[in-house]
């Protein structure tokens, strides 16, 4: 009982500090508006500042949860990459030329660099290749359509030439037959001629018939050897009635 009464006796003695306070609280915000002013106003930012804070903590939780995570993710890919760690120290260990890993991934780095300034050589070999191919391919198209047009002008000329050719042929046969023409006229000429000197000089035998025609002038010796005919005629027409009555 007596500590029933005694925990009584506390609970009244805090329940009258309680109320004091409460009276002293109440007066304190009845007697400081401005206080309480400043005291919620900063009460208002300290809850914004509060919040801006949680948000800071849960931007920062999401970006830790994103390190952790690129962290895991290096770690496996360390872990990956452990066996050519392996690898590079049994390189070192057999090769006399490296001491160092660095070393070693310094050789493979410029290796890698002379590697990649051959390839860029090579494309560019390509494309020029490329370029050549196709100004080579252009140039046998022209050269073929060239080639074409000048076959087709060739087989033109040719076949001009074979009708001149012909036309020749034909032109050279017709003199041929001309001048056999003029030779036979020519001889026959010439047998007229022999003929025409001989029956002139048959009628040269009589000396009326005017004075000696030139060797070439055969007009002159046929005049006379047509004036010798005419004569032998009448002579012939003549003597003819009296041979007839012997």
């Amino acid at each position: 009982m007596q500590y029933f009464e005694q925990r009584r006796q506390e609970l009244e003695k805090k329940e009258c500090q309680l109320k004091e306070s409460l009276i002293r609280f109440e007066k304190f915000f009845k007697e400081n508006d401005e206080k309480k002013a400043r005291a919620l106003k900063k009460l208002s930012q300290e809850r914004s500042l509060q919040k801006q804070r949680v948000k800071e903590i849960e931007n920062l939780t999401a970006e830790m949860r994103i390190l952790e995570q690129k962290r895991d993710k290096l770690e496996r890919v360390v872990k990956s990459y452990a066996k050519y760690r392996d690898f590079l120290v049994a390189v070192l260990k057999e090769s006399e030329d490296f001491s160092e890993i660095p070393e070693l991934i310094h050789r493979y780095d410029a290796l890698t660099a002379n590697l990649e300034d051959l390839k860029a050589r090579e494309r560019l070999n390509n494309q020029q290749y490329e370029q050549l191919d196709g100004d080579l391919r252009r140039y046998r198209e022209v050269t073929y359509d060239e080639k074409l047009t000048l076959t087709n002008e060739l087989v033109g000329m040719r076949n001009k030439l074979e009708r001149y050719q012909t036309k020749i042929r034909q032109k050279e046969q017709t003199w041929e037959h001309a001048r056999e023409a003029a030779v036979n006229r020519i001889s026959e000429l010439c047998t007229i001629k022999a003929a025409t000197q001989n029956m002139y000089k048959i009628a040269r035998t009589y000396e009326k018939y005017g004075e000696e025609a030139h060797a070439d002038d055969v007009t002159s010796q046929l005049r006379i050897i047509g004036d010798f005919i005419v004569d032998l005629v009448e002579v012939t027409k003549t003597l003819s009635p009296r041979m007839k009555e012997k």
